[in-house]
């Protein structure tokens, strides 16, 4: 059913170039504060997404409506010749084969409220075990279809499915954090993620004023994250770049940060959320970003790659026209958070990062 839906719309006449997907998702979620389950939902729903292209006029659509296709089609095409025309629009993407990645896991897919409350509680009384006041978070399984067919030829489908929680300890004066994300939840050790965000809880209780200055700062690995998310927002993407919107412009092939910092996005690594393929159906890769402190490259979807005459890296999102590199790795070093805290006389440990904004993009 759901290729013949999408063959129906890239057999169309109407467009040069059409490209149809649709995102299936049946999403759980567990929420909890006070230490208690307060709300469990489930959302299901299925999206359909349709770009086409007439000359050099591009435009999209997406619906959840599905009794007439005709009519999401005749407003797709009233869309796409109000555009002006983009000169610099190539193509879509040609078919690819991609390789294999699990990113399916039946017990992923069929777990249950019960089985979700029992993790939860399990959590929450390890948490308690250090004294902390109240304990809250939310615990989400999901499972997603999602099928692509264009005129250039690609027809695909992946399933994958993901498991999320992230949880908060208070007492009176402190709080800690922890979450954990994977495909697997058979990965999750729900014991280990109640103590450690209790434990973060009691290390910053009674809280004491410092003055300003200079500090030496451990950043554990949830403050890391955040700083990967932001770089990729802004500088990653070969859209910035091109828009000279990137902190990249002008430094590729030279050093911009230390030599031990080296990152790289990893599609298709089971460490992260893999995919075999991007939402145009171009196949994931490896590409190096900052190798050893050198810039190496941004990462394209079909439209960036093609105002440069190259190929798609793969990095394509769904609804908009700028790629971004979504399985991000940082090259660790040789010593743990414990060793790095033990080694500094006079410092700061930073658990989380919190409303952040980017102050200046290009440094």
């Amino acid at each position: 059913m759901r290729i013949d839906i999408l063959e129906k719309i890239i057999e169309s006449e109407r467009f040069d170039q059409v490209q149809a997907s649709l995102l299936q998702e049946d999403t759980n979620l567990t929420r909890f504060a006070n230490s208690i389950i307060h709300q469990n939902v489930n959302e299901t729903r299925t999206e359909l997404y349709i770009k086409g292209v007439i000359g050099k006029k591009i435009g999209q659509i997406r619906t959840t409506s599905f009794e007439s296709i005709d009519n999401t089609l005749n407003q797709l095409e009233k869309i796409i010749k109000l555009q002006k025309p983009n000169p610099e629009f190539s193509s879509l993407p040609e078919s690819r084969p991609h390789p294999e990645v699990k990113a399916f896991y039946k017990k992923t897919e069929e777990y249950t409220p019960e089985q979700r409350a029992e993790d939860v509680k399990r959590l929450v009384e390890r948490a308690h075990e250090e004294n902390v006041e109240t304990v809250s978070g939310a615990f989400s399984t999901s499972s997603t279809t999602f099928t692509i067919a264009t005129s250039c030829g690609i027809e695909k489908e992946m399933s994958g499915t993901l498991a999320s929680i992230s949880t908060t300890a208070m007492s009176g004066t402190g709080s800690g954090y922890a979450d954990y994300t994977s495909r697997d939840v058979d990965e999750f050790d729900f014991t280990a993620l109640g103590r450690e965000a209790a434990e973060r809880c009691v290390m910053s209780e009674n809280p004491r004023r410092i003055d300003p200055g200079e500090y030496q700062v451990v950043l554990n690995e949830y403050a890391v994250g955040t700083m990967l998310i932001y770089l990729a927002f802004m500088g990653f993407s070969a859209m910035d770049y091109q828009e000279q919107r990137s902190f990249m412009c002008g430094s590729i092939g030279r050093a911009i940060t230390g030599e031990r910092i080296t990152i790289w996005d990893d599609g298709l690594d089971g460490q992260n959320v893999a995919m075999p393929f991007d939402f145009e159906g171009v196949p994931k890769q490896s590409i190096p970003l900052i190798t050893e402190g050198v810039a190496k490259n941004v990462v394209h979807n079909s439209y960036t790659a093609g105002k440069e005459g190259k190929e798609s890296t793969g990095h394509a999102l769904l609804g908009t026209e700028k790629p971004y590199p979504v399985n991000l790795f940082l090259g660790g070093g040789d010593s743990d958070e414990e060793e790095m805290m033990t080694e500094t006389e006079k410092g700061l440990l930073v658990t989380q990062f919190h409303y952040v904004n980017p102050v200046h993009p290009l440094k």
